[in-house]
């Protein structure tokens, strides 16, 4: 797979597993003077396996620091990242 189309897919900004995307707001200045801006959630990417196979979701900080990744793969029986798959072997 070609190494741009997996780190700049085209798609929204959006967290796969809580849905958090971008929202829109206002700079407000000292003089309360409003400019428009958007706020942009705090994505990483994450390599995670499912149903066998390994692959590449963005996750927000907010789900990776609950470690909502390795709780669903727990869940599912199975190691969630390269690293305790090592460890289980």
């Amino acid at each position: 797979m070609d190494q741009d189309v997996v780190h700049n897919p085209p798609m929204a900004r959006r967290c796969d597993y809580c849905g958090k995307g971008t929202r829109s707001g206002h700079n407000v200045s000292h003089a309360n003077n409003r400019t428009k801006r958007v706020f942009m959630p705090h994505l990483r990417w994450v390599r995670i396996r499912i149903a066998g196979e390994w692959a590449h979701r963005r996750m927000c900080s907010v789900c990776y620091k609950s470690n909502r990744h390795i709780q669903e793969a727990e869940a599912a029986g199975r190691p969630a990242t390269p690293q305790q798959s090592a460890a289980s072997s």
